[in-house]
């Protein structure tokens, strides 16, 4: 199994940028990364998510991110490590600890994603649109924007 975009080391390595993984390959969205508090976040399988992935505390893991394998496996490169990011965003900004309004949280975990990405020299504009491209196809629900309005947001998180 390879990793969650393998060509994409540790999080603190600042490096050229993803490459996607076979069309074939079962994807595992690992980065070996995410970090709180200096303790590593695993990212752990989740066939039965019913989203792409979720920030969460595990009483056996601690701090943790789901996934759904066959969700991920459809989703392209740069829409995963946009997610993973995402999802590493909502450990780092407290979210998982239930303190914040789920529609704000979702938003600043975009913005920190999208920063952290840009800052890194991860992402570049053209990569960014494709992930706003995906993104505007989500139709939203309790907790996130209607997908074109959270696409159109991704790129003023830079403005500020």
């Amino acid at each position: 199994m390879r990793s969650f975009l393998a060509a994409l080391p540790a999080f603190c390595l600042v490096l050229a940028g993803p490459a996607p993984p076979p069309a074939q390959a079962q994807v595992q969205a690992n980065y070996g990364g995410c970090t709180l508090m200096g303790r590593p976040v695993p990212s752990i399988p989740d066939p039965s998510l019913n989203d792409i992935a979720m920030a969460g505390i595990s009483p056996v893991y601690g701090p943790m991110i789901l996934y759904n394998p066959a969700i991920v496996n459809r989703a392209r490169a740069e829409t995963r490590t946009f997610f993973y990011y995402h999802e590493c965003a909502h450990h780092a900004l407290g979210h998982t600890l239930g303190f914040a309004h789920p529609q704000a949280s979702e938003q600043q975990a975009d913005c920190w994603a999208v920063r952290e990405l840009f800052g890194r020299r991860l992402f570049n504009p053209a990569q960014l649109r494709v992930v706003q491209d995906e993104v505007a196809t989500s139709p939203g629900d309790r907790t996130h924007l209607p997908g074109p309005t959270r696409a159109m947001n991704l790129y003023a998180c830079l403005e500020h």
